[in-house]
């Protein structure tokens, strides 16, 4: 995963931001993976998930699909403000309402894990829930999971 700075379009490697910051957050794709699905969401300090991948804006998450979108490789989730703005897709600015260590979630399945969209948003409860009826029915079929922590400050 990597972080940036919407506003001037620089890195960011700790993943520090603070309020007012348009972070930007990029996904390595897989190397030699051209199958299955990404699942990409932040789980932040007050338990809400917010789905970055797939949602209402941008509702594919086939990796072979997704490569097509990709710039060397990395895939854009989180965009500056600007962009979202001219263009649709999905950015955020820190506020003070929600400060501390987020929990950004990528999942590869093999397979579509789930029947229709998630919401926007839900409970990190009601996740963990969809996520656990999936595993039970048999739809992750194996998985990758990895993670990072995106840290807001004042």
């Amino acid at each position: 995963m990597r972080f940036g700075f919407g506003g001037t379009g620089s890195e960011n490697p700790s993943g520090v931001y603070h309020v007012g910051d348009n972070p930007v957050i990029d996904i390595r794709l897989p190397e030699g993976v051209s199958d299955g699905y990404l699942w990409v969401s932040i789980v932040d300090v007050k338990g809400l998930v917010f789905h970055l991948l797939p949602n209402r804006v941008r509702p594919e998450n086939a990796v072979a699909e997704l490569r097509g979108e990709a710039e060397d490789g990395w895939l854009r989730v989180a965009y500056p403000a600007a962009r979202a703005q001219a263009e649709g897709v999905i950015a955020f600015s820190v506020d003070d309402s929600v400060l501390g260590k987020s929990k950004l979630l990528v999942l590869w399945t093999p397979d579509r894990i789930f029947g229709e969209l998630r919401p926007v948003t839900e409970s990190a409860e009601s996740y963990a829930d969809a996520l656990a009826a999936a595993v039970a029915e048999g739809g992750s079929g194996g998985y990758r999971l990895d993670s990072a922590i995106l840290v807001t400050e004042r």
